[in-house]
């Protein structure tokens, strides 16, 4: 067995070791089907707290939009809560203000930091896991928001979404998951009523299906949670992976012919060689499709070094 092999097999087991406290509620989730509230493990937990927050806005250099400050579900200007710079010659703009951000904060804002897991060891080593467990993309978000206030408006994902709180309480409204296939990301009606209301508490957790619309307000003390987000491919890019792995197979330069009458018989053959390719579709390699799918983009070539050895191998 490889040791590519053998790592997807430990993720596959110890992911919802990782995330859920009772790994027995992991598999009784209803996939794209319905909400789940369920206990977070430690590990889960500890991956986003305060002081590591202040940390990452002090000292990891981190640029807009790396991290965007919002009121309300909506952004605000960036010359708000960034500064400039200075290194030898060069001025950076947008970098974090870790002051003027916490003032906003305090005043009512939500603080987003976006795939964390770029620049982070155990948000990198989380998503790693999950990803390979799971064959799919797998980003996190974290949110600190103030006091009572709303972090956005309500809104459907196009992922499926689990629910990390990590500090104080958040009451998240739930609406409908829409039926057909026809519905898009977004905001809501602002007076669509909630299916379902929920209260997290640290240490909590909750699975919220793409596609069903949420909002969340944080309690009196303020909260902090994480959101790990898994997207798994659409079947329409399922097959136009497919098709372009056949396409990559023909010869870079060759065209059609110039006269409309000798075209048909290069088309002909073409369609055949595809029809040829559909009929072996048992011999496919699927799991090289699903890997070519699902690239490693969140975790940077510089934070490789910050693995385990059988990570940074596979």
């Amino acid at each position: 067995m490889s040791s590519a092999t053998a790592a997807t097999l430990q993720d596959s087991q110890t992911w919802a070791t990782d995330l859920f406290a009772d790994a027995r509620d992991a598999a009784h989730l209803e996939w794209g089907r319905a909400p789940a509230r369920f206990a977070v493990a430690d590990t889960a937990r500890s991956l986003a707290t305060r002081e590591l927050l202040q940390h990452w806005l002090t000292f990891g250099n981190l640029q807009y939009p790396q991290f965007n400050v919002g009121r309300g579900g909506e952004a605000m200007p960036p010359t708000l809560y960034t500064r400039t710079q200075v290194y030898g010659a060069r001025r950076l703009t947008g970098c974090a203000d870790p002051e003027r951000i916490a003032a906003q904060v305090r005043d009512g804002a939500t603080l987003t930091l976006s795939n964390p897991e770029r620049w982070d060891e155990g948000l990198a080593n989380f998503c790693r896991s999950l990803r390979r467990a799971m064959q799919t993309d797998v980003q996190a978000f974290v949110y600190l928001t103030a006091p009572d206030r709303f972090g956005s408006r309500p809104h459907r994902d196009a992922a499926e979404v689990f629910v990390i709180q990590n500090e104080g309480t958040k009451r998240w409204y739930l609406y409908d998951i829409p039926s057909g296939d026809d519905w898009k990301m977004g905001h809501l009606a602002e007076e669509r009523q909630p299916s379902e209301i929920l209260e997290l508490a640290a240490g909590d957790g909750l699975y919220v299906p793409a596609g069903m619309g949420h909002c969340a307000q944080a309690g009196p003390e303020g909260s902090l949670h994480t959101t790990i987000s898994l997207r798994t491919p659409r079947m329409s890019e399922v097959l136009t992976a497919w098709v372009t792995a056949i396409a990559r197979a023909l010869p870079r330069n060759e065209r059609l012919p110039i006269r409309k009458d000798e075209r048909f018989p290069v088309i002909r053959e073409l369609l055949l060689k595809i029809a040829k390719e559909t009929q072996a579709v048992d011999e496919a390699d699927i799991d090289e499709l699903l890997e070519r799918m699902t690239t490693e983009q969140f975790i940077p070539d510089g934070a490789i070094s910050l693995l385990p050895r059988e990570h940074a191998e596979a």
